[in-house]
Formats: structure tokens, sequence, C-alpha cells
């Protein structure tokens, strides 16, 4: 549940911050926004698959092999999850540190595409499960 809530809230403070850093006709601000509602969206989706899973756990009486196979699973995902919201956060921080629209902070840009890539990376990782 937590997840739930965390996930809106950061993607929310990322797409903030990027615009108050970037102009509005870069490419690399869509560029970026694209990247994070594209794993926001995965993550969405994994989430919901984590409670048609638990839905379905609860069917599973008697076959306690099949239901920890279930809640691992479950477990795996949620682990996923939890790593991206951290990416998502240090995004954010990295976003936050850059000097503005002039793009003259060329570390804090640099941290930014680390944490970028890192969310595209977490995103191709998600779609393949």
């Amino acid at each position: 549940l937590r997840q739930l809530t965390r996930l809106p809230e950061l993607f929310g403070d990322y797409q903030e911050l990027l615009r108050a850093k970037l102009n509005p006709g870069e490419l690399t601000l869509a560029r970026y926004i694209d990247s994070g509602r594209l794993l926001h969206d995965r993550m969405f989706l994994e989430l919901k698959e984590v409670a048609v899973r638990l839905r379905g756990a609860r069917s599973v009486q008697g076959a306690h092999a099949l239901l920890g196979e279930q809640l691992i699973q479950v477990s795996e995902m949620l682990g996923r999850n939890e790593r991206a919201l951290e990416e998502f956060a240090r995004a954010n921080v990295a976003i936050s540190a850059m000097k503005g629209v002039s793009g003259s902070d060329r570390d804090g840009g640099r941290a930014l595409g680390d944490a970028i890539q890192d969310l595209a990376d977490l995103a191709d990782r998600a779609r393949k499960y």
C-alpha cells in the first residue's frame, strides 16, 4: 500500500522538478519525463499484478508449496518496485541540485543523466518480468 501512495508522489515531484530546472522546449525535458512516465506506468502495472497474485494466493488452501512460490514472486515484484522508488527519489535529489534552466551545472546534469539512465534500465528490466 505504501508503494501505491509513494509512486504518484515521487513521480509528481519528478515532473515538477524537471519543469522547474529545464527549459520547456528542451528535448531532454520531454525525454526525461517520458522515461519517468514509462517507469511509473510499469511500476503501477506491477502493483496491479501483485494485487492479482495476492488475490489468487487467497484461494490456495492446503497447497503450501504453491502458496510459498506465489508469495516469493510477490516479494520479488515488490522489491523491484522498491528499488525503482529509490531511483525516483535519487533522480529527484539530482534534479533539485541542478542550477536551473541555464544548464550551467555540469555535475548536476551528469548526476541527473545517471539517475535517468538508472530509471530507464529499471524500466527495461521490469518489462522482462
